[in-house]
């Protein structure tokens, strides 16, 4: 994995961690609530890149710092091109199997 997206990671677990504590959740009320285990969030605040991006954001908008997605969408929206290659019906690539 390449070193800065291993450091946003790292940041984004920080930053889920700091949400949870600030809310005075411990880690057991969260993950039961989210209904993941104990190990996957505690992975989660340590930025492990094996908590897949459906828990990860669930979890961020569990604490109140949903929303990333759409920021993302955003910044994506402003800095990339569309696809050539998309299909305007399905918006799925042209060249899938």
């Amino acid at each position: 994995m390449p070193v800065p997206v291993a450091d946003d990671l790292r940041a984004v677990g920080l930053a889920l961690r700091r949400a949870r504590v600030a809310r005075g959740e411990s880690q057991a009320s969260l993950a039961r609530r989210m209904g993941i285990s104990e190990r996957t969030l505690r992975d989660a605040e340590k930025g492990a890149a094996g908590v897949s991006a459906g828990i990860l954001l669930g979890l961020l908008w569990a604490v109140g710092q949903g929303g990333i997605g759409a920021e993302l969408n955003r910044r994506l929206d402003t800095t990339t091109e569309r696809p050539s290659n998309i299909r305007a019906r399905h918006r799925t690539a042209a060249d899938d199997f």
